[in-house]
Order: C-alpha cells, then sequence, then structure tokens
C-alpha cells in the first residue's frame, strides 16, 4: 500500500500533503522530473511541519531518486543523507551503502570531467597536428612551386641556346650563301666568257674554212660549246636560289621543254601542275629535280622511240610527287636496272630527300619520285 492510500481520509495539512504526493508520482511517471521535484519539496515542507517521520523519509527518498535521474548527484546525495537520517539503526548498514554508491557516482561525474578535460586537451593536440600538417603542405607546395620555377629557368636557358644556335646556323648559312654566289659569279663570269669567246670564235672559223669536214667538227664543238653554257647557266641560276618553291622550278622546266620541243618534231612534251599550295624548296632539290626530268627526257629520246611525254606534278598528304612517263617501247634490263642514267636519277633524287621508283615494259616507262616537305 502507498503512502498515498494512508492518508486517503485526512483533511487540511494531511490532505494537501496526499495531493502532494499524489501529484509527484504522477509526474514522475509522466517523466517531468523537475515538477515531480516541486511537488515532493512541497510536501517535505508539510511532512516537517507535521512532523510525519514516514512521510518525510518518503519524500527525501523520491527528492534523491530523481536528483539521482537528473544526474546531480551533489542533490541527490544531500537528499539521500536526509533519508537516511529518519532512517533507525537497522538501516544503516544499506545507508552506507547506498551513501558509498551516490558517492561513487559523484566521483565517476569528477572522473568525466576529467576525461572531458582530457578530450579538450587531446582536440588542442590535433589542432596542432594538423597546424603542422598545414606548415607542411604549404612546404610542400613552396617547394614544387622553387622547382617549376628552377625547371622554367633551366628551359628558358636551353631556349636561349637553341636560339643562339640557330642565329650561328643561320650566320653560317649566310656565309655559306655568299660563297655560293661567289662561286656562281667566278662560274659565270670566267667560264661563262671563256665558253661564249669558244663559241664565238667557232662561229668565225665556220665562215673562214672551205672544207667541209672541218666545218662539220667546228658545228660540233659549238654545239656542245653552247650545251656546255647552257648547263652552267642552269647550275648558276640553281646556286642563286637561296630559297625557291614549286613555281619557280615549274618556270625553269618550261624552258627545257620549250627548247627539246622547238628542236625535235618527232616528239613532244607536255608539263602539268596540278600543286595547288605553295611547296618551299632548297636550290639543292630545284637543281637535283631539273637534273632528274632533263635526264628523263634525254633517256625517253635516246632509247624508247617516244611521240610524247608527260610530266606531272601531283601533291600528297606529306608532300608532292614528280611522275615522267612515255609511250615507248620501254627501256632494256641493261638500261633499267644498270644504266648509268638511271643510277644518275635514283642519286639525285635521294638527294633531294626523295624516293625513286622505276617501271618499264613494251607499252613505256613511269617513273616516279615521292617528296617530303616539312
Amino acid at each position: 500500500m502507498t503512502l498515498s492510500m494512508q492518508f486517503k481520509k485526512e483533511n487540511g495539512d494531511y490532505g494537501r500533503a496526499e495531493n502532494l504526493v499524489l501529484r509527484g508520482e504522477i509526474l514522475q511517471m509522466q517523466g517531468k522530473t523537475d515538477s515531480s521535484i516541486t511537488a515532493f519539496t512541497n510536501c517535505l515542507k508539510l511532512s516537517i511541519k507535521l512532523k510525519n517521520t514516514n512521510l518525510t523519509q518518503y519524500c527525501y527518498e523520491q527528492i534523491s531518486n530523481l536528483y539521482e535521474r537528473k544526474k546531480e548527484y551533489k542533490k541527490a546525495l544531500e537528499s539521500f543523507k536526509n533519508h537516511a537520517a529518519y532512517k533507525d539503526t537497522l538501516l544503516n548498514i544499506k545507508t552506507n551503502e547506498r551513501i558509498a554508491e551516490l558517492q561513487t557516482a559523484y566521483e565517476t561525474e569528477k572522473k568525466d570531467r576529467l576525461l572531458l578535460d582530457k578530450d579538450l586537451e587531446i582536440k588542442e593536440k590535433n589542432n596542432i597536428l594538423v597546424i603542422l600538417i598545414s606548415i607542411a603542405v604549404l612546404l610542400i607546395i613552396i617547394s614544387v612551386w622553387v622547382y617549376r620555377s628552377q625547371k622554367q629557368k633551366r628551359e628558358r636557358i636551353k631556349n636561349e641556346l637553341e636560339l643562339k644556335n640557330k642565329l650561328t646556323k643561320a650566320n653560317l648559312e649566310n656565309k655559306i650563301r655568299s660563297e655560293m654566289l661567289r662561286i656562281s659569279r667566278e662560274l659565270h663570269d670566267n667560264i661563262g666568257s671563256q665558253l661564249t669567246f669558244m663559241i664565238s670564235s667557232l662561229d668565225n672559223l665556220t665562215y673562214k674554212l672551205n672544207s667541209p669536214g672541218a666545218a662539220e667538227k667546228i658545228n660540233i664543238l659549238r654545239n656542245f660549246g653552247r650545251e656546255t653554257l647552257s648547263e652552267l647557266r642552269n647550275t648558276v641560276w640553281a646556286i642563286k636560289q637561296e630559297e625557291g618553291d614549286i613555281n619557280k622550278l615549274i618556270l625553269k622546266i618550261n624552258e627545257i621543254i620549250q627548247r627539246f620541243n622547238n628542236e625535235i618534231e618527232t616528239i613532244k612534251i607536255k608539263l602539268t601542275n596540278n600543286i595547288k599550295n605553295k611547296i618551299k624548296l632548297s636550290s639543292a632539290q630545284m637543281l637535283n629535280i631539273y637534273r632528274i626530268i632533263q635526264e628523263a627526257i634525254q633517256n625517253t629520246i635516246k632509247h624508247t622511240d617516244s611521240s610524247q611525254i608527260i610530266i606531272e606534278f601531283e601533291e600528297t598528304g606529306d608532300g608532292f610527287s614528280l611522275l615522267i612517263k612515255d609511250n615507248g617501247k620501254g627501256i632494256d634490263a641493261e638500261n633499267l636496272y644498270g644504266g648509268s642514267g638511271i643510277q644518275n636519277m635514283k642519286d639525285r633524287c635521294r638527294e633531294a630527300s626523295g624516293v625513286f621508283e622505276i617501271n618499264s615494259n613494251s607499252l613505256g616507262t613511269k617513273i616516279n619520285c615521292r617528296f617530303k616537305v616539312n
């Protein structure tokens, strides 16, 4: 039976105490700890006024339990001590145990606080560790920046050296071109003038000599001199070209084609240029390609009985190709694989950084040189 039943029929202060106990128990079951403590505290005051030991002891016990639920162990301990004071000596042992439990709870609370302090200290250490890691990351970033700066510096020095080498190379090329011009002038002024003088002298001798045989020999020498002079001029032209292109080369090729077409009526030479872009050529490339075409025309006239020669320039993905084809009887095996003319064309094609191919049969001969350009 609860104390509420014990005071059920009482009036006045006892009735109020009963109501407070009922209220406190109901609030305690509802989990309203603070309100329940207030009810039992008010009841405690009435029980002391009424000098009801059992009620006082009960109120202190409930207040102690409620403070313990709130983990306010100090107040719980004080209330429990008051509760214990109202117990008889037979309950002293249990009271002491309860006091020990509350004391332990209180010490545990102190330990929890110490643990919280330690957690705070650990957090501070972690913050310090984070700061140290941030400093380390910053040092790494600075090191990477220094490394990249040094790398850029090295690259800049490398570029400066490359530029210096290019300038040195350009100066050397200028000296080479100057020397080439000097040689071309020497060829033109000395050897060219001597050949011209020789041809003029032979022309004069032709009118003075009456012997048919002598005149024929003089004509042969004169033609040879003119041919030599023409070759010399072509060589000088190529040497003077510091940097040429396909269009300049084709203009020069048209000159030789026109000369052959005028001198030889049995064969016609046709040139087709299908290259639309401007392709730069060195002087060596221009001279070698010119000589390849010249050699091919002469071989065709001498060995194939052709009536037509077609020269085509075609643009490729990485450069251009030169195709020379005729409708003659073809070149025999000795001339095809071992003749000096074919070998000269191969060598010149290679010197011009090209790839040489030849195919000859009874339907004609095809010569193809493929060149790569930068």
